[in-house]
Parts: C-alpha cells; sequence; structure tokens
C-alpha cells in the first residue's frame, strides 16, 4: 500500500480565456505525476475546483479505461480552498469523514479560565478509513496554516503592521493557529488509536519536523506518530524550495503500530522549482511548487 501527499497549488479554473490552456495542462501535468507516483492513498492540498480534481481522476484509468480512483472530496475555506482524498479503487473503502468545527479548543492555564482564542478551523480535515495491514487504518488530509504574519482583526478591516513588534506579533498568531490546528487533528488520532486503528496524519504542515505544530500532531507516548522522513535518500529531503532554500515542510506520519510495515519511502522532488513570492494576480502555473511525498507499506 503506497500512501502520498501533495499540494497541488492551487488547483483553480482559469480566470481569464487564455489561462484555460494553462489549467488543462495543469490537469494533465498532475495526472502524470500522480500516475507515476502510483498511490494508492493519496491526499491532496490546495483545491480549488472538486470539478478539475474529478477531471483529473478521469485522466488516471486502468487497462479498461474505468477510474482508478474514488474522490473524497472536503469542504473549502473562505478563499475556496480545501483538501481532498483519492482512494485506490482496490482498497476495501470503510469510511469517510469530513471534520470541521466552529471554535479551535486551545488550553488554557488554570481550570474555569475563559478560551484564550477564538479561532474557526480553516480547513475541513478529510478522512478515508480503509482497510490497512493490520485492520482499518484513517488517512487524515490536512494543510495547516502558513507562516506568514497574522495581522490584528478590528470591526471593519485589519490593522497593518507597522513596527518590528506588531510583525512578530503577527507571527505568534499564526503559530497558535497552527498549532490550534494541529490540537485539532491530535484529537482527531487519538480517537482512532484508541480504538484500535492505525493513523496516517498526511498533508501540507507548513512546517518542519522539530516545530511546534508537528511535534504536537506526533506526541509522545505509546499513542504516538512517528515521521517517515528518516526513510528518505538524504538528498531528497525537501518538498519545497523557498527563497532559495529547501525545506521540508509536506509531511507523513504513521502510528507505531505501522512503523514495522514501512519499506521504503521518497519525495518526487527532482523537478522541483523556486515559484518565488505569492503574486495574486498572476498567471496559473502548470507545476506545483510542492512535491509528492509517499511511503510504502507492507501490506
Amino acid at each position: 500500500m503506497r500512501i502520498a501527499t501533495f499540494n497541488v497549488k492551487d488547483l483553480f479554473p482559469a480566470r481569464r480565456p487564455e489561462h484555460a490552456p494553462i489549467v488543462a495542462k495543469k490537469l494533465e501535468r498532475l495526472a502524470s505525476d500522480i500516475r507515476s507516483a502510483r498511490p494508492d492513498l493519496l491526499a491532496l492540498q490546495e483545491i480549488g475546483d472538486v470539478a478539475l480534481l474529478e477531471g483529473v481522476a478521469e485522466l488516471l484509468v486502468d487497462g479498461r479505461g474505468a477510474p482508478i480512483y474514488t474522490v473524497v472530496p472536503g469542504a473549502p475555506d473562505e478563499r475556496g480552498i480545501g483538501n481532498a482524498i483519492f482512494v485506490a479503487k482496490k482498497l476495501t473503502l470503510r469510511a469517510t469523514r469530513v471534520h470541521s468545527c466552529d471554535v479551535l479548543p486551545f488550553p488554557v492555564f488554570s481550570e474555569g479560565d475563559p478560551r484564550p482564542f477564538t479561532m474557526p478551523l480553516r480547513r475541513a480535515v478529510v478522512e478515508a478509513e480503509v482497510d490497512g495491514p493490520f485492520g482499518p487504518i484513517s488517512l487524515f488530509c490536512l494543510h495547516l496554516k502558513s507562516n506568514l504574519p497574522v495581522k490584528l482583526k478590528r470591526a471593519f478591516d485589519d490593522a497593518p503592521f507597522t513596527s518590528s513588534r506588531e510583525r512578530a506579533e503577527g507571527s505568534v498568531r499564526a503559530l497558535v493557529l497552527r498549532t490550534a490546528e494541529a490540537l485539532f487533528v491530535r484529537q482527531l488520532a487519538d480517537a482512532r488509536i484508541s480504538a484500535g486503528g492505525d493513523v496516517v496524519v498526511a498533508g501540507d504542515m507548513n512546517d518542519v519536523d522539530a516545530s511546534v505544530p508537528v511535534r504536537t500532531l506526533k506526541g509522545d507516548g505509546d499513542d504516538r506518530l512517528v515521521t517517515v522522513a528518516d526513510r528518505f535518500p538524504e538528498h531528497r529531503r525537501y518538498s519545497v524550495i523557498h527563497r532559495g532554500g529547501p525545506m521540508l515542510i509536506d509531511h507523513l506520519l504513521v502510528s507505531t503500530r505501522l512503523v514495522p510495515a514501512l519499506r521504503s519511502a521518497n519525495v518526487e522532488n527532482t523537478q522541483l522549482r523556486d515559484h518565488g513570492p505569492f503574486v495574486r494576480e498572476a498567471a496559473p502555473s502548470e507545476d506545483s511548487d510542492h512535491a509528492l511525498v509517499w511511503a510504502d507499506l507492507a501490506t
């Protein structure tokens, strides 16, 4: 069983007529990348249009022309971006779930303290439960908050940054949001593990393995999750190139019972390039600014 994660970067319909051929090539490029990696379970991020994602799935067929994957979409955020999972039809799909909440819980210091923040879950977490090597296995697909500073919200606008202190506060807000999202997913993983199932948490974590959000997801007890990154070849241990520097921010974390079943893992980053800073009105790109990451489990 091959499990993978892939941030496909802004899978949206063409905003202008001249962009339509680029979007068509993007679908073909995504299908080619997925076909080459051959995942059985694939967590997908930055899905801006489910119909386009289904178009990618229609390009992935077996020798008889039948679709290979079932598409499991999630609910989009306020920008129209969501998560999704491809489940190979050869697997036994037990259940699909989409997890969301109006207010993310965050730890307090003393019993009875009011909740310190009001934070909605930005992007719903998608879950697909299938038969795994030792019983049911749940794949959770998530996309944590980026590390871009978050401005102070006011009644009618957001306060601009006017000093280093205010920009630093914005970075702390981003970290708190990312960690709160990680806590939410950790609770979901705990529920599946305590029920006797296995778990894989996959997606764009927007942070490195040693960060607080990723460590929150991993945990530290018998119910901990283990990164597959040490199975990557050393020269492949990055999934994005940001400002010229390689970073591994797309992760696959597996429950401890799955660790003996791990056989190999890799990051398909040979054609990865730095896309530069985000430009809102820029034309879409055929390629993603993230690499597909995969791991194999013996079944």
